[in-house]
């Protein structure tokens, strides 16, 4: 049976969404967790505001699975209709309505379109949350397209659906995928030591070459075009893919602070100190990524962007060097000459090597 026609429907007898797909796997037990949840991450109040200030306008139906009356699309608009209705509720959760000039009414009931499944709404609610106007977060996404292909769907027919290139789905399957087994191993995203949690790491990761091959993940063409299966890291690998996690995201019961602060240079130089045992045992002793990477990074690139960086400062410096004030500023005249001295130095090392190495093509 496809998706009815209009339907006028009471609020009372509506149900926000256990599984709601923003979740990304938590299931809520009750009306006040779900819109726990949904007030930061969905911005309620926001919502609730403009229902107040301009009334409740029909926009757009309400997904409502038939069974159960649940709302499968659209529980940030019924989640702030009961905020406004319901005062018992408001005083559960701690919420004060704001406050508005003419407040306006919430509806008693709101037109909706039923299905019999869930997957009879998939395709709208896919396209319009993950490439529409009410985009989810990566990890719903991924979630999501994940949940699609467990039911038997073509990742091709996915992409295609949800409106995104084929590779883009596969990665974020596939970082959903390694989530799962390193939750089911012990992590927690609820005990992260970074502000949130940006899966975007982790999908990344798994990407390159040498941490699938730290991961036990060593078949890169499959790892690379296809949807792992569940489960993919093998028990012998458990432990690599634990601490990768721990590195990347922290935990604060293991007093454990994440390394990555950005993709880039952190991700990049982490996924490269993990499969080596000189870099790792730095990272362990003085948890600085930076140090770490240095035990695998060639002497020459260091030299090469410590000199960059130099050169950088010292062009910023000589900018301003007319607001020198040789009075209140004296010892500045000795840094300089020290400056100078340094680079002198520098500059007879590199012309000596110039000159030998041209010695030895002769």
């Amino acid at each position: 049976m496809a998706i009815s026609e209009l339907e006028t429907v009471k609020v009372s007898a509506l149900s926000l969404d256990p599984e709601n797909p923003r979740a990304a796997g938590q299931v809520f037990a009750n009306t006040e967790e779900a819109i726990a949840f949904l007030r930061p991450v969905a911005d309620l109040n926001e919502i609730v505001t403009s229902i107040l200030t301009n009334g409740w306008i029909e926009f757009e139906p309400l997904i409502v699975l038939r069974q159960g009356n649940i709302v499968l699309e659209g529980n940030r608009r019924l989640a702030s209709i009961m905020l406004i209705n319901d005062t018992k509720l408001r005083a559960k959760i701690e919420y004060k309505l704001p406050v508005v000039s003419n407040p306006q009414p919430a509806p008693d009931a709101v037109q909706v379109r039923f299905v019999d499944s869930r997957e009879e709404a998939r395709s709208f609610i896919a396209f319009k949350h993950i490439n529409g106007p009410a985009k989810w977060a990566a990890l719903a996404k991924a979630k999501y397209a994940a949940d699609w292909v467990d039911q038997g769907v073509d990742i091709y027919e996915v992409a295609q659906m949800i409106g995104d290139n084929h590779s883009t789905i596969v990665r974020m399957i596939n970082g959903w995928r390694v989530l799962q087994q390193a939750q089911a191993s012990g992590f927690s995203l609820k005990d992260i030591t970074a502000k949130r949690f940006n899966f975007s790491h982790l999908y990344t990761a798994i990407s390159k070459p040498v941490f699938r091959e730290h991961l036990g993940l060593k078949d890169e063409e499959l790892v690379g075009t296809s949807v792992l299966t569940k489960n993919p890291i093998p028990a012998s690998h458990k432990t690599e893919l634990t601490e990768a996690m721990l590195w990347m995201y922290g935990s604060v019961p293991e007093k454990r602070q994440h390394v990555v602060k950005s993709q880039n240079p952190d991700l990049t130089q982490l996924v490269q100190v993990l499969p080596n045992p000189r870099a790792m045992a730095q990272l362990v002793e003085t948890k600085d990524l930076k140090i770490a990477f240095e035990v695998i990074m060639p002497a020459s690139k260091r030299f090469e962007e410590q000199l960059y960086k130099t050169v950088q400062q010292a062009e910023r410096a000589n900018g301003v060097a007319s607001a020198f004030d040789p009075e209140e500023q004296s010892e500045l005249m000795e840094q300089v000459n020290l400056l100078a001295e340094t680079v002198k130095a520098m500059r007879g090392t590199m012309r000596a090597k110039a000159i030998n190495a041209q010695e030895d093509d002769l």
